[in-house]
């Protein structure tokens, strides 16, 4: 239904209200509503997922790594190299 009402040229804020008012007037049982949240936030995810290079995608690993060692830093102190 998501894809559709892209399709039809409504914006996302649209979308929102439509979904927002969906809320208000109906409910789903709990198996429904979760399947099409999952189904909703793969569709934006895709729809909003831009194309990567290999060459960016190392660089953001890399740059992930950098944080990561320096939170562990911040926490941990010094942190020896073979870890």
């Amino acid at each position: 239904m998501v894809t559709r009402l892209y399709d039809l040229g409504m914006q996302e804020w649209d979308i929102c209200n439509l979904h927002r008012f969906m809320d208000w007037v109906m409910i789903l049982p709990r198996g429904l509503k979760a399947e099409f949240w999952r189904q909703f936030q793969q569709f934006e995810q895709e729809r909003h997922m831009p194309y990567i290079t290999s060459v960016e995608r190392i660089g953001y690993e890399r740059g992930e790594k950098t944080v990561v060692l320096r939170q562990l830093k911040k926490r941990m102190g010094d942190i020896p190299e073979e870890l």
